[in-house]
């Protein structure tokens, strides 16, 4: 379109450009087009790789609607592979949708991506499609979901009370954390595309380390959180019971959770005290 004294300019948060074209007595739109797209682990936000049943992230520009969309489960009680018009492909094979907007959607890796290979991640919103080529498919890249969902800082973790942790309500040596992680790998039985987890529960075919303050601890349970999507791994710690000296208040401490050979991202921490 030819502009005829245009008059003002605006930006909007999806990188949309307003033009008022006053000579026209119209309101042009110009939306952005993404050359690329990184996909990273959507607790951790560390990339590289992907691992079946992984939850990620991908973020560019034009990959949804204006608006985010936040996925709801279908009348089965599933989660489906199109959300606000957006899919997003693992190898050929459309992937669990999570979240869509503009510049950021999450979709689950299908249980049946092959380990050992390589595989196009292609986001394709409302015709148009942007891909990731040729990134390596391995048996886990583990990620700790966080409270700030930065991949940073302090885990979104649940003490045994069922309170959330954090400074004013710190885990007491020796009782049991619940974590929350993505990209375990693959399970038994075999994940269920879209499904929440029920009993039985899925439980990860590697196992599953966990250390807090370089301490190893025990680990006395890993497998799907109830009610929560395929892909979401529950994995339960017992802070050990000597980890910190006396204190007269919470005392942060970083936490890691590894699946198989391969640990979760750095920088992650719980609130623990006597």
């Amino acid at each position: 379109a030819q502009l005829n004294q245009p008059y003002g300019v605006a930006l909007d948060s999806a990188g949309n450009v307003y033009v008022a074209d006053s000579g026209n007595m119209a309101i042009r739109l110009l939306t952005p087009v993404s050359t690329s797209i990184s996909v990273v682990n959507a607790a951790s936000e560390v990339g590289s790789s992907i691992a079946p049943g992984e939850i990620v992230t991908i973020f560019g520009t034009g990959l949804g609607p204006t608006t985010g969309v936040l996925a709801q489960p279908g009348k089965n009680g599933s989660f489906g592979t199109q959300l606000g018009g957006t899919t997003v492909s693992f190898g050929g094979t459309n992937g669990t949708m999570i979240f869509s907007s503009a510049t950021q959607v999450s979709a689950i890796v299908p249980y049946e991506v092959a380990i050992g290979n390589v595989a196009d991640v292609t986001v394709t919103y409302q015709g148009q499609s942007l891909t990731a080529k040729a990134v390596p498919v391995v048996s886990s890249t583990p990620g700790i979901f966080t409270f700030n969902s930065t991949g940073s800082g302090a885990a979104a973790a649940v003490n045994q009370n069922n309170t959330i942790n954090g400074p004013t309500s710190p885990a007491p040596l020796g009782s049991i954390v619940a974590f929350y992680v993505t990209g375990e790998g693959q399970t038994t039985p075999g994940g269920i595309d879209g499904k929440p987890a029920t009993t039985p529960l899925p439980q990860p075919v590697l196992p599953v380390f966990a250390t807090v303050a370089g301490q190893q601890a025990s680990v006395t349970y890993k497998g799907g959180a109830p009610g929560l999507v395929a892909g979401v791994m529950q994995v339960n710690v017992q802070i050990p019971a000597n980890l910190i000296p006396n204190t007269s208040g919470p005392v942060a401490v970083p936490v890691s959770i590894q699946v198989g050979n391969i640990p979760s991202q750095a920088n992650v921490t719980i609130y623990v005290t006597r």
